[in-house]
């Protein structure tokens, strides 16, 4: 039996396409996906799937430390926070930020405040926009909170929405998420577990109590609290 983690299918294996991909570079080995047939998202594999959250995390340390540098998205981090309509006055959120983009940096010389958080990097630098853990986040609010290629990454993007709206000041404010993957592309790492297709955007953005609104870039998608 399978159920898909997006709208909660669940039905023999068989009743799933099946979809391989021949991992390389670091990764090696064939990745096995499913297509869920009613809301169309790409999920797997479930080697990954089935970690626990401490078995998870180790795999990113040890992808990090062991020296993965991924492309420069810094401008991409830049064009995704202005889908905010963001104020100079506000405080922001990049959820994910990574350890090496300048994107708060740069953004604070504008004149705006985006804290980053990156709790599974040990190489994060530590700065006053730098959030590192749990605990110190749950005590801040946010006027907007952003991502950049990190929905796709964790076991269960509903409730990663709706802990993300936990921060948010209030619900007239805003997430805007950006990603490749709501295409079935970049199959090649594991650690891309979802590719949201079909009409999986919108049943996840609805059990998580969030209205979707697609935008003019083919990569940021934004969710607003429902009235």
């Amino acid at each position: 039996m399978l159920k898909c983690p997006i709208c909660l299918f669940s039905d023999e294996d068989n009743k799933f396409k099946v979809l391989i991909a021949d991992s390389h570079y670091l990764f090696t080995g064939k990745l096995v996906r499913h297509r869920c047939p009613k809301c169309g998202v790409i999920f797997g594999t479930q080697e990954m799937l089935n970690l626990t959250l401490e078995e998870l995390g180790a795999k990113y340390k040890e992808l990090f430390d062991g020296g993965y540098v991924g492309f420069d998205s810094t401008n991409i981090e830049v064009a995704v926070f202005n889908y905010l309509n963001p104020r100079k006055d506000g405080v922001y959120l990049n959820w994910g930020a990574g350890s090496k983009l300048r994107t708060s940096e740069i953004l604070k010389n504008k004149g705006y405040t985006l804290y980053g958080f990156e709790p599974y990097e040990s190489s994060t630098k530590k700065d006053d926009l730098t959030i590192t853990d749990f605990d110190a986040l749950a005590t801040m609010k946010f006027d907007g909170i952003m991502s950049n290629d990190f929905i796709e990454h964790v076991q269960s993007p509903v409730d990663a929405l709706i802990d993300m709206k936990k921060y948010l000041k209030d619900s007239s404010c805003i997430m805007a998420h950006s990603t490749e993957c709501w295409h079935y592309v970049y199959e090649i790492s594991p650690f891309h577990l979802f590719f949201f297709e079909g009409h999986s955007i919108a049943v996840m953005a609805d059990r998580a109590d969030l209205l979707v609104t697609h935008t003019d870039s083919p990569r940021v998608k934004l969710f607003r609290c429902k009235p």
